[in-house]
């Protein structure tokens, strides 16, 4: 078990990525993902989130993506293996 420690908020943000209906739990791909855009995300929050998250190695994220549907800046944010149980489909690391 990772023993990384999150901010409630963060741990927050982690879940609803893993929440997502993008998100899959398949340990083939060794990734869940979502696509993080404003229609889903509160995005000033979201950006200091993902900083925080990629300086502790908990996140990657993939900026090729373009936009979403809506026209809106997209990021495609993938959670590190490490922090994910797959076999209880949960998100793992302790909240400071």
């Amino acid at each position: 078990m990772n023993n990384t420690k999150t901010t409630k908020k963060e741990k927050q943000f982690l879940l609803q990525v893993s929440k997502s209906c993008y998100a899959e739990y398949v340990a083939d791909e060794w990734s869940v993902s979502d696509y993080v855009c404003e229609h889903d995300y509160n995005m000033k929050e979201a950006r200091g989130l993902i900083t925080s998250l990629q300086n502790k190695n908990i996140i990657e994220i993939d900026t090729t993506h373009g936009k979403c549907s809506k026209g809106h800046a997209m990021v495609v944010v993938s959670i590190n293996p490490d922090f994910i149980d797959y076999n209880n489909c949960t998100i793992l690391g302790e909240v400071a």
